[in-house]
Formats: C-alpha cells, sequence, structure tokens
C-alpha cells in the first residue's frame, strides 16, 4: 500500500530494468468492434475538447488542453478513434459550449476529421451554445451517407435540467436530430431515423437530500437523473423533429446515446426500460472506471420500433482499460496545471493513436433500417355521427393492418367530456407488435380504457405553457399504448377527453400512429380524426349555433364597415 492507502490493497508497479518503459496490453482491440448492419452510430465523450480562442492561443481555457500543444496532441488521439469507428452519425460528450462558427471547438475538431478522412467527409448539427455549462453535447455525421432531416431540436426545459428544482442546471440539454439516408448505394437509402444525445448530471457533486440516493448505492444527484430520463422519454413522445411534417408521418424511430452517468439497473435506466426502450449493449460491459471497479455509463438505448433493425452494439474498450498516462498531456506543466498531469520527460509514452483518448469508452451501433413503404392509398369509412363533421378515418397499409380513430362526437363545446376510438387490426398472416402513439393536442385526458387490458402509459406534456398559463400534471394530451396482437386479433382503445374552456381554435384533431412489425415487414401507419367546436351543441339534425354566430358577425362587419365608409366621406 502507498501514499496514505494503508490496508487498501492500492499498489503501483515500479519498474527496476528497462528504461523507457514499454506496455504490453494483449486485450487491445485491433479495430472498432464489427457491429453490422448498412448505417453505423457511435457515442464518444471527447473529455471536455476546448480549443482556447479558436486561433491559437487563449490557453489555458476552462477546461481540457492547457495550451496549444496538448490540443494538438488531445486532437490527434480524438480523430483517430472516429475514424476508426468509421460512424455516419457520432454523438459527442463534454466538447466546448460555444457558439457555432470557424473558431468553435467543434468546427476545429470536424475540420481535423476533414484533414485526414477527406474534405467534406464529416460535418456537425448546428445548435449553437446551450444550456449554461461550459461544455455541452453535439452531433456530427457524414453528409455522404445522411443528410439531416428538418432542424435539431434541443431539450433544455427545467423539467429535464433541473427536474427537481434546485435552481440550476444540472442535466445539460440533449440534442435530437433526424436524419435520413441519402446514399443512393446505400440498401437503407430513404430510411430515416432520430438520433437523440444526452449527458446526464454525473454522480460527482450533492443535489441535496431526496434527490441523493443514500441508501441503495445509486448515488448524488439520482434523482436528478430520473426526473430527466422520465422528461426525455415524455418529450419524444411529442414527436420534438416534427417527423410527422417532414416525413409524411410520425417516425419513432429513436436511438439515445450519450453518458447517462448511470449504470445498467439504476433509477434513470429503468425509466427507459419500463417506457418500451431497449439497451443495446450487454449488461456485462463496461466503458468507465472508477476507483478500479468497471461499469458502464454510457448507454445506447433504442425505441421499441428500432431495436428490431438494430444488428449489433458494442462498446470499444480503448480507453477505460488504458492508463491516464497515456492521455494527450505532455511534459510541460503549463499554467493553471497540476504537476502530476504533467508527464515525466524521461519516459515518453504519447502516442497519436485513438488509445486514451478520453476517459470513457465509445459504443459502436449497427443499423439495418426498414426501407420506407410506400406512400399508402387511405380508404375512409363515413361515420354519420349526429352531424356533418368529419369525425372518422381509416386507413388500410398493406391490406393487412388496420388502423381506425372515431370521435364519439362531431361537435364538441367547451368543457364538454366525450371519447375518442382507436382500433387496429392485425389481419396479417404473422402476430403484430408495436407501439400506439396517441395524441390529442390541447386536450385534457382524463379517462384511458382498453378492451383487453394493454399496457397504457399516460405522458404528461408537463411543465409547459398553454394558452398562457400553467398545465398541471394531471393534464395530459399524449398516450403510449403497446401493441401486441395475434393473427386476426384486435386491440381497441377508448380515450375521454375534454376541451378546456381557453381551448383556442374552431376544431380539434387527435391522430394516432402506430409504428411497428409484423413476420418481416414492418411499418408507420397514421390515422387522424376531427371535431368541430360549436358554442353550443346542437340537436339532432339542427344547424350548430356556430354558424349563425359566424354570419352574425359577418354581417356585423359588414355594417361597421359600410360605417366607416360613410364616416370618412363625411
Amino acid at each position: 500500500s502507498w501514499a496514505g492507502s494503508s490496508g487498501t490493497n492500492a499498489w503501483r508497479v515500479r519498474p527496476t530494468s528497462s528504461n523507457p518503459i514499454t506496455f504490453n496490453n494483449p486485450t487491445r482491440p485491433s479495430g472498432a468492434p464489427s457491429v453490422g448492419g448498412n448505417i453505423r452510430v457511435a457515442s464518444m465523450n471527447v473529455l471536455n475538447y476546448f480549443n482556447g480562442d479558436g486561433v491559437g492561443g487563449g490557453f489555458p481555457t476552462a477546461r481540457g488542453a492547457h495550451s496549444a500543444a496538448e490540443l494538438t496532441r488531445q486532437t490527434d488521439k480524438i480523430v483517430s478513434a472516429i475514424l476508426q469507428m468509421n460512424a455516419d452519425v457520432v454523438g459527442l460528450m463534454e466538447i466546448e459550449n460555444d457558439p457555432d462558427g470557424s473558431n468553435s471547438a467543434l468546427d476545429d475538431l470536424v475540420d481535423a476529421l476533414n484533414a485526414t478522412a477527406g474534405a467534406g467527409t464529416y460535418a456537425y448539427v448546428q445548435t449553437g451554445a446551450t444550456g449554461t455549462d461550459e461544455i455541452k453535447v453535439a452531433i456530427i455525421y457524414k453528409p455522404g451517407v445522411v443528410t439531416p432531416v428538418g432542424a435539431p431540436q434541443v431539450l433544455n426545459t427545467t423539467a429535464f435540467t433541473d427536474p427537481n428544482g434546485l435552481g440550476s442546471q444540472k442535466n445539460r440539454p440533449a440534442v435530437a436530430q433526424t436524419f435520413q439516408v441519402s446514399d443512393a448505394g446505400n440498401p437503407d437509402f430513404g430510411a430515416a431515423f432520430t438520433v437523440v444525445v444526452v449527458h446526464l448530471k454525473s454522480k460527482g457533486s450533492s443535489c441535496g437530500a431526496g434527490d441523493d440516493d443514500t441508501t441503495t448505492g445509486q448515488g448524488n444527484c439520482n434523482g436528478t437523473r430520473t426526473g430527466g430520463a422520465t422528461a426525455l422519454v415524455n418529450w419524444l413522445a411529442t414527436d420534438p423533429t416534427n417527423t410527422a411534417a417532414n416525413l409524411g408521418a410520425v417516425d419513432t424511430d429513436y436511438l439515445i446515446i450519450g453518458d447517462f452517468n448511470a449504470y445498467y439497473q439504476e433509477d434513470p435506466m429503468q425509466v427507459f426500460y419500463t417506457n418500451g426502450y431497449s439497451n443495446l449493449v450487454a449488461q456485462s460491459s463496461y466503458t468507465y472506471v472508477f476507483d478500479g471497479e468497471w461499469g458502464i455509463l454510457d448507454h445506447a438505448v433504442a425505441s421499441a420500433s428500432l431495436t428490431a433493425q438494430v444488428t449489433g452494439a458494442q462498446d470499444y474498450h480503448i480507453n477505460s482499460d488504458e492508463s491516464s498516462l497515456l492521455d494527450y498531456n505532455d511534459t510541460v506543466q503549463d499554467s493553471g496545471e497540476a504537476s502530476w498531469m504533467a508527464k515525466p520527460p524521461t519516459n515518453p509514452l504519447y502516442s497519436a493513436d485513438e488509445f486514451r483518448s478520453s476517459d470513457h469508452d465509445p459504443v459502436v451501433v449497427g443499423l439495418d433500417l426498414n426501407a420506407p413503404a410506400p406512400t399508402p392509398t387511405p380508404t375512409a369509412t363515413a361515420n354519420p355521427g349526429n352531424g356533418n363533421g368529419d369525425n372518422s378515418t381509416s386507413y388500410t397499409i398493406g391490406e393487412c393492418i388496420v388502423l381506425t380513430i372515431t370521435s364519439s362526437e362531431p361537435f364538441v363545446s367547451y368543457g364538454q367530456t366525450w371519447e375518442w376510438v382507436i382500433t387496429i387490426t392485425n389481419t396479417c398472416d404473422d402476430g403484430l407488435s408495436g407501439v400506439l402513439v396517441l395524441n390529442f393536442p390541447g386536450l385534457f385526458v382524463v379517462n384511458i380504457i382498453t378492451d383487453n387490458n394493454g399496457a397504457v402509459k399516460v405522458v404528461y406534456t408537463t411543465p409547459a405553457m398553454r394558452y398562457g398559463r400553467m398545465v398541471l400534471p394531471m393534464q395530459s394530451d399524449v398516450a403510449q399504448v403497446a401493441v401486441s396482437l395475434d393473427a386476426g386479433e384486435s386491440q381497441t382503445v377508448r380515450i375521454a377527453t375534454t376541451l378546456p374552456q381557453d381551448y383556442q381554435g374552431t376544431s380539434v384533431t387527435a391522430t394516432a400512429n402506430f409504428s411497428g412489425t409484423s413476420g418481416s415487414a414492418s411499418s408507420d401507419i397514421s390515422a387522424s380524426a376531427t371535431a368541430l367546436i360549436v358554442s353550443q351543441l346542437p340537436a339532432t339534425g339542427e344547424t350548430p349555433i356556430w354558424r349563425d354566430v359566424v354570419l352574425a358577425i359577418i354581417g356585423l362587419g359588414i355594417v361597421l364597415g359600410i360605417g366607416r365608409l360613410a364616416y370618412r366621406k363625411s
């Protein structure tokens, strides 16, 4: 034992004969993991990649390299690691949180990648600075393989960054970007998926009583991480990247990657599991070493619809197994640098390779995405109700999956509660499984009933402002239903909603989207139904009062216009 650690079984090795010392690690990977698929996605913690002022000066910075020379060494290692993985999309953690532009750390890193891999090989998603921390998450991608669809979305609400109201940002804002495979030579050409990059609060500092877990070993800020995971799942259920508009249908193929700062079975990860997400890496794996103990903090979590399209996922052990003596620090003790960081000049250990490019291991995922289904021709099934509202539509995809949604009332009034009936029928030869995402924008879901006790998960939109006021936790407008049907089976969900008194608009539209698989095929199908808003419900066959009101307003407008014209002439 040494350095005051008597009895802790902490030992150091003192070589006596060889100088310089050489190390041989027989378990070092010879290359990135083979994960199969047509698209590769990776996540990598870049260990505080800061580039000074962006033009060679400005060192030392708040974190990272202490000099331009150290930055070059750090860059060379990170570039080697990223190029070894050869991923089409890479999520980055711990990169400097500065605005986009030619002087940014992210721009410098992409330039360094392209200097080696070839001009234009990588580009980055532009989010600018996000949140209040010194570091942020980011996404880089190969524009020759995939193309961003729509704008990136940043989850920076307090429900995610500070879910327990501690008064400052804890979880770094998450970034989501939908991509579409744009390489016509790729078998997945045209397919889309969404990458979400996260960096949840670490266990390194306390978040206070009630947040820190002092009993089960999950450590500091477990509540903050769990609350952040909940907010993230809820956010994704709202189609934040607007795939409904950008792709023509809601696409729920989500891949969440990053530093979760939570181990495999801890509370934050359970949030994802209970909401239909799967952890793609093995529980026995590891990405980080803390006090000599291995564990996995960096995960790749896929939604139910994407999980079946994953061909492999594996940690890339280039960092956690390696000594920090091999990192980018040089022999100079720069201003602000601790003495132990400077390497001994008598035994140079640095190499411009991928090993010890960070302290976390990257994660690599392979995807074999389903080709987009042909645009369906919808067939309408009328439901006359008690008026003329377009309150029922049925869509049939591939002649074997039928999704319908019906409003029990074609006309509704403020404060009224009524039902939407959603039915999915499997007439395929194989079983059907997937997820129904039900959206009722601006309405309050007050009751959910399924005919076969399906698993229903209400997803809250809070905290959010709707029409100038805070939405309370029990006022949800999104629900998720897990679907598992044998051939010939149906499942019906009845959801009661209430129209708020302050709802703005002349109609309400509810949508149902199903993403799932049957046999070897998969599809996304959508249906919607609309009810018209009236000030007072009509009796059967009567003209709704709102029509009379509109005519009266038009007439009043004509009268006022004539009066104003007469006034001007006089």
